[in-house]
Protein backbone atom coordinates (compact mmCIF):
# COMPACT_ATOMS: atom_id res chain seq x y z
CA UNK A 1 0.00 0.00 0.00
CA UNK A 2 0.93 3.54 -0.78
CA UNK A 3 -0.43 6.32 1.28
CA UNK A 4 -0.19 9.82 -0.11
CA UNK A 5 -0.48 12.79 2.41
CA UNK A 6 -0.71 16.25 1.07
CA UNK A 7 1.07 19.33 4.00
CA UNK A 8 1.73 22.09 3.85
CA UNK A 9 3.47 23.84 7.23
CA UNK A 10 2.29 20.18 8.75
CA UNK A 11 5.64 19.94 10.83
CA UNK A 12 3.83 19.50 13.95
CA UNK A 13 1.28 17.14 13.08
CA UNK A 14 2.88 14.81 10.88
CA UNK A 15 4.90 13.11 13.66
CA UNK A 16 1.76 12.23 15.04
CA UNK A 17 0.20 10.32 11.56
CA UNK A 18 3.53 8.84 10.92
CA UNK A 19 3.90 7.44 14.19
CA UNK A 20 0.44 5.52 13.47
CA UNK A 21 0.93 4.79 10.18
CA UNK A 22 4.67 3.03 11.87
CA UNK A 23 1.82 0.95 13.40
CA UNK A 24 0.89 -1.35 10.07
CA UNK A 25 2.49 -4.64 10.00
CA UNK A 26 2.58 -4.70 6.53
CA UNK A 27 4.65 -3.12 4.04
CA UNK A 28 3.54 0.63 3.59
CA UNK A 29 5.35 3.14 0.86
CA UNK A 30 4.88 6.70 2.67
CA UNK A 31 4.99 9.57 0.85
CA UNK A 32 4.54 13.14 2.05
CA UNK A 33 3.75 15.75 -0.97
CA UNK A 34 5.06 19.04 0.04
CA UNK A 35 3.44 22.21 -1.34
CA UNK A 36 6.06 24.98 -0.30
CA UNK A 37 6.27 24.14 3.59
CA UNK A 38 7.89 27.01 5.53
CA UNK A 39 8.57 25.29 8.73
CA UNK A 40 10.14 22.11 8.71
CA UNK A 41 7.74 19.65 7.43
CA UNK A 42 10.23 18.23 4.74
CA UNK A 43 13.00 17.58 7.56
CA UNK A 44 10.30 15.64 10.35
CA UNK A 45 8.90 14.05 7.08
CA UNK A 46 12.40 12.61 6.31
CA UNK A 47 13.35 11.69 9.47
CA UNK A 48 10.57 9.33 9.97
CA UNK A 49 10.93 7.72 7.06
CA UNK A 50 8.75 9.17 4.63
CA UNK A 51 9.50 9.79 0.87
CA UNK A 52 9.26 13.74 0.30
CA UNK A 53 7.57 15.05 -3.06
CA UNK A 54 7.81 18.66 -3.80
CA UNK A 55 4.97 20.25 -5.94
CA UNK A 56 3.01 23.36 -6.11
CA UNK A 57 0.53 24.29 -3.56
CA UNK A 58 -2.94 22.84 -3.81
CA UNK A 59 -4.30 20.19 -2.62
CA UNK A 60 -5.12 18.35 -5.94
CA UNK A 61 -1.99 18.95 -7.56
CA UNK A 62 -0.38 17.22 -4.46
CA UNK A 63 -2.62 14.38 -4.26
CA UNK A 64 -1.77 13.91 -7.56
CA UNK A 65 1.73 14.39 -7.44
CA UNK A 66 1.69 11.92 -4.37
CA UNK A 67 -0.38 9.01 -6.00
CA UNK A 68 2.33 9.92 -9.72
CA UNK A 69 5.31 8.34 -7.44
CA UNK A 70 3.38 6.16 -5.45
CA UNK A 71 4.34 2.21 -6.57
CA UNK A 72 2.13 0.23 -4.54
CA UNK A 73 -1.36 -1.45 -5.99
CA UNK A 74 -3.38 -0.09 -3.72
CA UNK A 75 -3.63 3.88 -3.05
CA UNK A 76 -4.35 6.11 0.20
CA UNK A 77 -5.01 9.28 0.83
CA UNK A 78 -4.65 10.53 3.95
CA UNK A 79 -4.82 14.31 5.69
CA UNK A 80 -1.79 15.57 7.35
CA UNK A 81 -3.96 16.16 10.56
CA UNK A 82 -5.54 12.98 10.77
CA UNK A 83 -5.15 9.89 13.24
CA UNK A 84 -5.75 6.07 12.60
CA UNK A 85 -6.40 4.63 15.36
CA UNK A 86 -5.82 0.47 15.56
CA UNK A 87 -9.80 0.30 14.45
CA UNK A 88 -8.68 2.03 11.51
CA UNK A 89 -5.49 0.07 10.98
CA UNK A 90 -7.23 -2.98 11.26
CA UNK A 91 -9.56 -2.14 8.53
CA UNK A 92 -6.74 -1.22 6.71
CA UNK A 93 -4.91 -4.55 6.77
CA UNK A 94 -8.48 -6.09 5.37
CA UNK A 95 -8.34 -3.94 2.21
CA UNK A 96 -7.51 -6.76 -0.52
CA UNK A 97 -5.25 -5.69 -3.33
CA UNK A 98 -7.57 -7.24 -6.10
CA UNK A 99 -10.98 -5.16 -4.97
CA UNK A 100 -10.68 -3.09 -8.05
CA UNK A 101 -13.93 -2.00 -8.04
CA UNK A 102 -13.77 -0.82 -4.08
CA UNK A 103 -13.58 2.87 -2.29
CA UNK A 104 -13.70 2.71 0.91
CA UNK A 105 -13.42 5.50 3.65
CA UNK A 106 -13.28 5.85 7.33
CA UNK A 107 -16.19 7.61 9.55
CA UNK A 108 -14.88 11.42 10.75
CA UNK A 109 -14.42 12.15 14.19
CA UNK A 110 -13.17 15.44 15.38
CA UNK A 111 -10.53 15.19 18.25
CA UNK A 112 -12.67 17.60 20.49
CA UNK A 113 -14.70 17.31 23.23
CA UNK A 114 -17.01 20.38 22.41
CA UNK A 115 -20.65 19.18 21.39
CA UNK A 116 -21.11 21.29 18.30
CA UNK A 117 -18.55 18.93 16.73
CA UNK A 118 -20.87 15.36 17.10
CA UNK A 119 -22.99 17.99 14.98
CA UNK A 120 -20.34 18.00 12.66
CA UNK A 121 -19.86 13.96 12.51
CA UNK A 122 -23.24 13.71 12.11
CA UNK A 123 -23.37 15.57 8.94
CA UNK A 124 -20.70 14.34 7.88
CA UNK A 125 -22.16 10.93 8.12
CA UNK A 126 -25.62 11.45 6.61
CA UNK A 127 -24.07 13.23 3.86
CA UNK A 128 -21.36 10.10 2.89
CA UNK A 129 -24.15 7.84 3.41
CA UNK A 130 -27.38 9.36 2.06
CA UNK A 131 -25.39 10.81 -0.82
CA UNK A 132 -21.96 8.98 -0.99
CA UNK A 133 -19.92 12.42 -0.77
CA UNK A 134 -17.55 11.95 1.39
CA UNK A 135 -14.78 14.75 1.86
CA UNK A 136 -11.09 14.08 1.45
CA UNK A 137 -10.29 14.25 5.14
CA UNK A 138 -12.01 11.00 5.61
CA UNK A 139 -9.44 9.07 4.06
CA UNK A 140 -9.73 7.54 0.50
CA UNK A 141 -8.34 4.29 -0.26
CA UNK A 142 -8.71 2.32 -3.78
CA UNK A 143 -6.85 0.23 -6.21
CA UNK A 144 -4.61 1.86 -8.38
CA UNK A 145 -6.04 0.37 -11.42
CA UNK A 146 -8.95 2.15 -10.50
CA UNK A 147 -7.44 5.31 -9.43
CA UNK A 148 -6.02 5.45 -13.44
CA UNK A 149 -9.46 4.27 -14.97
CA UNK A 150 -11.13 7.31 -13.46
CA UNK A 151 -8.35 9.79 -14.57
CA UNK A 152 -7.04 10.47 -10.49
CA UNK A 153 -7.03 13.91 -8.57
CA UNK A 154 -8.21 16.93 -11.00
CA UNK A 155 -5.24 19.65 -10.48
CA UNK A 156 -7.91 22.31 -9.28
CA UNK A 157 -7.43 24.74 -6.23
CA UNK A 158 -10.54 23.55 -4.77
CA UNK A 159 -13.44 20.66 -4.44
CA UNK A 160 -10.73 17.80 -5.69
CA UNK A 161 -12.23 15.42 -3.68
CA UNK A 162 -15.38 15.72 -4.56
CA UNK A 163 -14.73 16.07 -8.09
CA UNK A 164 -12.79 12.93 -7.58
CA UNK A 165 -16.08 11.37 -5.27
CA UNK A 166 -18.01 12.22 -8.42
CA UNK A 167 -16.31 10.69 -10.55
CA UNK A 168 -15.93 7.07 -8.74
CA UNK A 169 -19.54 6.86 -7.70
CA UNK A 170 -20.03 5.79 -11.28
CA UNK A 171 -17.57 3.37 -11.52
CA UNK A 172 -17.37 1.78 -8.03
CA UNK A 173 -18.68 0.57 -4.76
CA UNK A 174 -17.84 2.84 -1.89
CA UNK A 175 -18.10 1.06 1.75
CA UNK A 176 -18.06 3.30 4.72
CA UNK A 177 -15.69 1.69 6.94
CA UNK A 178 -17.10 1.75 10.74
CA UNK A 179 -13.82 2.68 12.03
CA UNK A 180 -13.18 6.30 12.71
CA UNK A 181 -10.27 8.60 11.66
CA UNK A 182 -9.82 11.37 13.54
CA UNK A 183 -8.79 15.20 12.20
CA UNK A 184 -7.87 18.24 14.24
CA UNK A 185 -10.86 20.62 15.07
CA UNK A 186 -8.22 23.70 14.22
CA UNK A 187 -9.63 24.63 10.86
CA UNK A 188 -13.41 24.93 12.61
CA UNK A 189 -11.59 26.76 16.06
CA UNK A 190 -10.15 28.85 13.52
CA UNK A 191 -13.33 29.63 11.60
CA UNK A 192 -15.37 29.35 13.64
CA UNK A 193 -17.67 25.57 13.77
CA UNK A 194 -20.79 27.44 12.37
CA UNK A 195 -19.36 29.67 9.85
CA UNK A 196 -17.15 26.91 8.43
CA UNK A 197 -19.75 24.25 8.37
CA UNK A 198 -22.32 26.90 6.62
CA UNK A 199 -19.54 28.03 4.48
CA UNK A 200 -18.59 24.67 2.93
CA UNK A 201 -22.04 23.71 2.45
CA UNK A 202 -22.53 26.79 0.60
CA UNK A 203 -19.53 25.87 -1.56
CA UNK A 204 -20.86 22.90 -2.37
CA UNK A 205 -23.98 23.86 -3.79
CA UNK A 206 -22.30 26.37 -6.01
CA UNK A 207 -19.90 23.62 -7.57
CA UNK A 208 -22.85 21.50 -8.34
CA UNK A 209 -24.30 24.72 -9.50
CA UNK A 210 -21.54 24.61 -11.86
CA UNK A 211 -19.10 27.10 -10.37
CA UNK A 212 -15.67 26.70 -11.50
CA UNK A 213 -13.53 25.37 -8.84
CA UNK A 214 -11.45 29.06 -9.22
CA UNK A 215 -14.27 31.53 -8.49
CA UNK A 216 -14.96 29.11 -5.38
CA UNK A 217 -10.86 29.02 -4.29
CA UNK A 218 -11.27 33.18 -4.25
CA UNK A 219 -14.63 33.01 -2.65
CA UNK A 220 -13.16 30.60 -0.18
CA UNK A 221 -9.65 32.86 0.60
CA UNK A 222 -11.98 36.08 0.43
CA UNK A 223 -14.00 34.45 3.12
CA UNK A 224 -11.01 33.75 5.43
CA UNK A 225 -9.03 37.00 4.89
CA UNK A 226 -12.04 39.00 6.22
CA UNK A 227 -12.28 36.69 9.41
Amino acid sequence: MSIVIPALNEAGTLPLLLADLKLLSFATQIIVVDGGSSDATIEVAEALGAHCVRCAKGRGRQLRAGAAAATAPILGFVHADARLGSDARAQLHAIPESANNVVRVFTLKVDSPRWPYRLVEAAAALRTRLFRMPYGDQGLFLSRALYDETGGFAEIPLMEDVEMMRRLKGRARIVICAATITVSARRWERDGVWARSFRNVGLLIRWFMGASPDKLASSYERSRESR
